[in-house]
């Protein structure tokens, strides 16, 4: 691989991993916590589509750690 490559697969394990964990915090959290995370979580959604649909756009395979992630989906 070469440091693109790294850099991109990177970004995405980093954005699945951090909205993954959002997700999981989510339901232990009082109201107030709960809508701020609620706007992470959007943020994350349009962030990690911008990223599938800009890979797609490019032709660059989707191995950039969100292979298999759909943000509409998983988040």
């Amino acid at each position: 691989m070469d440091t693109i490559s790294h850099y991109l697969f990177d970004l995405g394990t980093f954005l699945k991993r951090e909205a993954n964990g959002i997700k999981r915090e989510r339901p232990k959290t009082e109201s107030g916590e709960r809508a701020f995370l609620d706007g992470k979580l959007l943020a994350y959604n349009e962030v990690s589509s911008l990223v599938l649909s800009q890979a797609a756009a490019f032709e660059i395979d989707p191995q950039l750690g969100l292979k298999g992630f759909d943000p509409d989906n998983d988040l």
